[in-house]
């Protein structure tokens, strides 16, 4: 009887509505019925020890973060010693034309100089104004199960650590979980010194490799930067798509690997 009750808490958990008192999060949005038996057996039937692993932007929530709030930051004049006079977010696009882990670097390294303390409270103010109607209410209820199940969830992502940290407060993930690009602080003051290995690519596993070396049950990206983290995966590589990326590389890599594919949209 215990275990017909666990198993009814963990599918609730995973497709029942959740209701919020202080967010509007789209409920629209649910798995396709291929993916919710995948990830119903997974939660039922798994007995390893191991972690899960998501990416963030487009990823566990429709847009990308980290430009969005690069872009408040530039709106407000909040970077230091700028000249705001140049079209600053045309510069950061033409770096990632060159590399794309260059250009999310240059966006948090020009971050030096501020408080870490006003970047926080900025970045909990920016998500809560204009990214809580974005989330993936899917992924939202997956992380819940998987820590119901006793799965640890680790996020690693390219955009700046404080504002993703900000983000996954509402799918009660807790900051020392969090990976992404940073700097050295120095009496709460953000340094020029970036700290090693940058969250792109292959250095998104090895920067999660510097926290846990736990096996990794699951793994959820949007993208090439996603890549290396997806192949980690034992049990579950899922591969969120979006309306430009249905036929790119990596979903035919998905294919390849007999991925989970999961198409969200992206929400504007």
């Amino acid at each position: 009887m215990l275990k017909i009750k666990n198993l009814l808490l963990i599918v609730c958990v995973l497709f029942c509505p959740f209701s919020f008192t202080h967010a509007k999060i789209s409920t629209d949005l649910t798995w396709n019925k291929e993916n919710q038996q995948i990830i119903k057996d997974f939660l039922k039937n798994n007995q390893e020890k191991g972690i899960a692993v998501f990416d963030a932007d487009k990823t566990l929530w429709g847009d990308d973060l980290g430009e969005a709030f690069f872009r408040w930051l530039i709106k407000e004049q909040k970077l230091l010693n700028m000249d705001y006079t140049q079209d600053i977010y045309a510069e950061y696009e033409n770096k990632l034309v060159i590399d794309r882990g260059v250009g999310y670097a240059w966006i948090v390294e020009l971050m030096a100089g501020l408080k870490e303390e006003d970047i926080k409270r900025w970045a909990t103010d920016f998500f809560k104004q204009d990214f809580v109607k974005k989330i993936y209410l899917p992924q939202k209820n997956l992380i819940s199960s998987l820590q119901n199940k006793g799965i640890d969830v680790w996020i690693v992502s390219a955009s700046n650590r404080w504002v993703v940290e900000a983000g996954v407060a509402w799918l009660n993930v807790k900051p020392n979980r969090v990976i992404g690009i940073a700097l050295d602080v120095n009496k709460g003051v953000l340094t020029d010194s970036l700290k090693q290995p940058v969250a792109y690519k292959e250095g998104k596993v090895l920067a999660l490799r510097q926290h846990t070396h736990s096996p990794i049950l699951l793994a959820s990206g949007d993208s090439v930067g996603d890549q290396q983290l997806l192949e980690q995966a034992s049990k579950i590589a899922l591969l969120i798509t979006h309306d430009y990326n249905q036929n790119d590389t990596m979903t035919a890599l998905a294919v390849k690997n007999n991925w989970t594919i999961q198409y969200f949209p992206l929400i504007n």
